[in-house]
């Protein structure tokens, strides 16, 4: 009896020091990223970085989903296009906001950045993706309710991956996916583009919104 109960503790502490351990957002620990927003004239009207910090919390607004904190820091912000082409949205000046995600062993979903001038990603595509050799297909519709403008409104999304291939010629041996999503609203279409390693989560996403407009965040190192 000792034996067996031994031999059962040793595989729940296994298990609990294993779960979670490659899961790409980590309770305190911290991922950087860079960003440009880019409007239709190919002007950069915003720059500067995004600091990502997972808390071990669940997120206010839904028990299902786990809390993760943004802060925003910019080198440049033209207040006077972003407010100009903000749909009825007053734009804020908020530097930090928590939201929620999902992280399973075969999957990762994120609330997108939503203050400051990200409010356009709203009725973009959310990043979503798969994980290893999981293939996953994804048809969803969001109900964008009061106190988001013209924004108001469906906006139904699809995923897939559109290619895996090696490295690039800094990172020759990683496994990359280029994973693709659009978003359709009453405004028109956008695009999400998301460059992701499995070992290292999101490295890049491209977006490219209805009104030409777009954004460009990567990872830091």
């Amino acid at each position: 009896m000792k034996q067996l109960f031994a031999t059962f503790l040793l595989v729940l502490l296994i298990v609990q020091f294993c779960d979670g351990q490659d899961y790409f957002f980590q309770p305190g620990k911290s991922l950087n990223y860079s960003f440009e927003y880019i409007n239709a004239n190919k002007d950069t009207v915003a720059l500067g970085t995004i600091l990502i910090t997972p808390t071990d919390d669940t997120w206010q607004y839904d028990s299902r989903q786990k809390e993760v904190s943004y802060k925003y820091s910019f080198e440049k912000r033209d207040d006077d296009y972003l407010q100009t082409g903000a749909h009825g949205l007053p734009i804020s000046t908020e530097l930090e906001e928590t939201t929620g995600y999902i992280e399973k062993d075969d999957s990762f979903w994120t609330h997108p950045f939503r203050e400051n001038i990200f409010y356009i990603t709203e009725i973009a595509p959310f990043p979503y993706f798969s994980k290893g050799p999981y293939k996953l297909k994804s048809k969803e519709v969001l109900y964008i309710g009061e106190g988001w403008g013209e924004f108001i409104g469906k906006s139904k999304r699809n995923y897939n991956i559109s290619s895996m291939r090696n490295g690039s010629t800094d990172q020759p041996d990683k496994q990359l996916k280029k994973v693709k999503r659009t978003a359709t609203h009453k405004l028109g279409r956008s695009f999400l583009e998301m460059i992701v390693s499995d070992e290292e989560s999101i490295l890049e996403m491209k977006y490219k919104f209805f009104n030409k407009d777009r954004l460009m965040i990567k990872k830091i190192k």
